[in-house]
């Protein structure tokens, strides 16, 4: 399990020691502090250096002044990056990542660090202590106004996530720059790479046009997949291990920065049942993945053979990246069932700077990895991984695939699933939501806030995470939403005994009548009108138009589902208007998608709207 290089999973920290002083950063709407610059600043301290003096002019109104260390006078200041007066306390990469950041006060004076990421997530922390700074989405954001004094703080924050590596799965994150960045993560591709993307790849490297005809033993016995053994012939498989080697090289000179590099099987459950590979099959346990383990070792070691050669100036530590999902899902190790322990069959299987990409469809999201009948070989797969690798990638998933429309109640499973995968080692995390529409109904941007919270700290409090949502999001109707998705909630777990759960649970079909009572779906749609109209009193023009999008955003799934579920109760002409009120709803939240690949536009045409 040798690692090169600082890449890999790290440990997080979240240590906030804050005293409140008598002196002040601000009196009476004035202050002396200005803001410390590098001479040299990177991208990421002028990104910060925005941030600080926006968030802090909106909320005392004072825009603060930054200076370069030359210019400095020796003003009471807030030093941002790596100037030379915050040279003594260092940022270890390989303790902090890209993420890691610390916020100290020094002789009343403010120091700001952090990694690549980290300075700007350094601000946030800072603002957050001082302010109350939070971000919940796009439009919402609280932070403390009409700040006229503000009390100097004895700082001492070490603020390193639990996940290395956090992607945003929802597109209205993930295409959204600022966002990402305030919600603390980065776009999966940028940090793992490899030939066509980094999902089910190997065929892109291996193109069954050029090859199969040529080498045909390079395949699966359908055509399927790659077999990893060349189906027993041993100069083939010396031929397959030179060409996949080179296939990556040339890869790594295209982006010689990517440290992550996917060779990744094709997106279906069938595998190579060739004799060869039956037979690594059945030494190790049952386990496919043995195959894809031995062959990825060896092509890594050739890579390594030409980085110690000619490729000395493209070694990064680069790691590969292999798909522990379907047929690979299971580890090539012995499961001990009294002692619930692993044990290695052999060291052939142990993953060189190579690691598993674990996935699994097959779960039950709407409990734990670590609950339930369906997760218990799920979880057991998931921990037999860290007895061969010194780091996993995790994807996993927390909504309807099927229907974005209808609520998924994964809501109190993330925690304990994001706890499970940080006790296993995982270095990135990507929890697969509403992928591919420019606006999420069902709850889904308040489980975005918590997953991405979780996904910096697992202990995190997810309760008051809900209540600071819910008060930032609603404003003076906090109270009427918060009480019905707190309906919502305690009712999930009747539906999930009616069926709502279980073995691919994120596939489930939503639009049954005992998964939702019509009365009380009613209810929520009357309540949630009343909130709308109630917004007529909020004075600030700009404040009241996000309220009333944040709740028109949760109408539009209740509408839709009572236009859905109880279709056959109503008369043709009423069925028709409770579509077209569903309809406005999506369309005025800007909802582009209805399911997983799915436009919004074959739900309309199946209802007859343009």
């Amino acid at each position: 399990m040798k690692t090169r290089g600082s890449f890999g999973a790290i440990k997080g920290k979240h240590e906030f020691n804050i005293k409140k002083l008598n002196q002040k950063m601000v009196a009476d709407g004035k202050t002396d502090y200005i803001v410390l610059m590098p001479e040299s600043p990177t991208e990421s301290e002028e990104i910060a250096l925005q941030e600080l003096v926006h968030f802090f002019s909106v909320a005392t109104g004072i825009a603060l002044k930054s200076v370069r260390e030359s210019e400095y006078r020796n003003e009471p200041c807030v030093s941002l990056g790596n100037t030379k007066f915050s040279e003594k306390f260092n940022i270890e990469a390989e303790v902090y990542g890209e993420s890691g950041c610390r916020v100290l006060t020094e002789n009343n004076n403010y120091i700001l660090k952090g990694g690549q990421y980290g300075i700007i997530y350094a601000v946030y922390d800072f603002l957050n202590v001082l302010l109350d700074l939070e971000f919940f989405s796009d439009k919402t954001i609280s932070i403390e106004k009409n700040v006229k004094n503000l009390n100097l703080y004895a700082l001492d924050i070490v603020d390193i996530p639990d996940f290395r590596f956090r992607a945003p799965s929802h597109s209205y994150i993930k295409d959204n720059v600022v966002l990402k960045r305030r919600f603390r993560m980065m776009n999966l591709e940028n940090l793992l790479g490899g030939e066509g993307g980094p999902y089910h790849n190997n065929f892109n490297y291996i193109l069954p046009d050029k090859f199969q005809k040529t080498h045909p033993l390079w395949y699966s016995d359908d055509g399927t997949q790659l077999c990893y053994t060349a189906h027993g012939n041993e100069k083939e498989l010396e031929l397959f291990i030179e060409e996949a080697a080179n296939a990556i090289i040339r890869y790594i000179r295209t982006e010689p920065e990517m440290n992550y590099i996917a060779f990744n099987h094709q997106d279906n459950f069938e595998w190579c049942t060739c004799p060869a590979c039956t037979a690594l099959k059945e030494k190790y346990g049952g386990a496919n993945s043995a195959s894809a383990a031995i062959f990825l070792n060896k092509v890594r070691k050739k890579i390594q053979e030409w980085f110690d050669g000619e490729g000395k100036e493209y070694d990064k530590g680069q790691k590969l990246v292999f798909f522990a999902y379907h047929g690979t899902n299971k580890p090539p190790v012995k499961y001990n069932e009294k002692e619930d322990t692993f044990e290695l069959i052999d060291s052939e299987v142990v993953l060189e700077n190579v690691i598993p990409w674990f996935a699994e469809t097959n779960a039950d999201y709407t409990c734990s990895l670590t609950e339930g009948e369906v997760n218990l070989p799920v979880a057991r797969n998931f921990r037999g991984w860290k007895l061969l690798a010194d780091e996993i990638l995790f994807w996993t998933y927390g909504t309807n695939f099927s229907n974005y429309l209808a609520p998924y109640y994964s809501f109190n499973a993330s925690q304990n699933t994001y706890r499970f995968a940080k006790e296993q080692g995982v270095g990135m995390i990507f929890d697969e939501c509403q992928i591919d529409t420019d606006a999420c109904t069902a709850w889904e941007e308040l489980k975005a806030y918590i997953n991405r919270k979780l996904a910096w700290n697992t202990e995190e409090d997810v309760r008051e995470l809900t209540l600071k949502f819910f008060k930032a999001s609603y404003g003076p109707q906090s109270d009427r939403m918060l009480k019905i998705f707190d309906e919502y909630i305690k009712f999930g777990e009747t539906q999930k005994m009616l069926g709502f759960s279980g073995f691919r649970s994120e596939f489930i079909d939503p639009i049954y009548k005992v998964y939702w009572q019509k009365e009380m779906l009613l209810r929520w749609e009357r309540e949630m009108s009343e909130a709308v109209e109630a917004y007529a009193q909020v004075e600030d023009e700009n404040q009241k138009s996000i309220y009333i999008r944040n709740v028109i955003l949760e109408r539009a799934s209740v509408r839709y589902l009572l236009a859905s579920v109880y279709a056959d109760d109503y008369p043709i002409e009423e069925l028709q208007a409770r579509r077209m009120a569903a309809a406005e709803d999506i369309r005025t939240s800007g909802i582009t998608n209805f399911a997983e690949r799915v436009p919004i536009k074959a739900l309309f045409d199946r209802w007859g709207i343009k």
